[in-house]
């Protein structure tokens, strides 16, 4: 029981986020000075972000054969991300609300700018500008369109069993 424990990587990613938070409440110049640490974890996970995504979702639909229960999953998969995303969201509102991190800091920087300015920010949203900036929505749609030409050709069985060792490897790599 303790071996599994002590192997699963989601223990020692909470128990790092918990020693980080401890660090710098405790520690705080410490914790400043241990930044790179932080970042340089962060910039890593970045780097299995897409291979992730694109070879889970890519494998994910050109594994099934009907595409009609493809889009059933995908549209449980947005609903279950809607919900999750939503609750996480409360918690870290509810969280703020009552630790109030930040709450009487003083910067060089002055206060922060107004609502306003950010009002103005979101009313120059623009979905064509958001798509060309985010990678990984890019890799998404790529992805999905890979998955869905790959149930369709003669040669799917060796294009999945490379995509599948490859994710072997990226999977590997993450865990290391």
């Amino acid at each position: 029981m303790l071996k599994k424990v002590l192997t699963n990587l989601t223990f020692w990613v909470l128990t790092a986020i918990t020693a980080g938070a401890l660090l710098g409440h405790f520690f705080p110049e410490q914790g400043v000075a241990m930044e790179f640490l932080g970042k340089g974890f962060i910039n890593i996970v970045k780097i299995f972000i897409s291979p992730i995504i694109f070879l889970t979702i890519s494998l994910g639909i050109s594994g099934m054969n009907d595409l009609k229960k493809v889009g059933r999953v995908g549209g449980k998969a947005i609903i279950y991300f809607e919900v999750v995303t939503t609750l996480a969201l409360i918690i870290g509102v509810a969280v703020a609300y009552v630790i109030q991190p930040g709450a009487g800091i003083v910067t060089a920087h002055g206060p922060s700018k107004d609502v306003a300015t950010y009002a103005q920010k979101a009313g120059d949203f623009s979905w064509w500008q958001f798509f060309r900036d985010n990678l990984t929505v890019q890799v998404l749609l790529a992805s999905i369109a890979t998955g869905i030409m790959l149930s369709h050709i003669r040669a799917r069985e060796r294009v999945i069993k490379v995509l599948t060792q490859l994710s072997r490897y990226v999977f590997k790599a993450l865990h290391f």
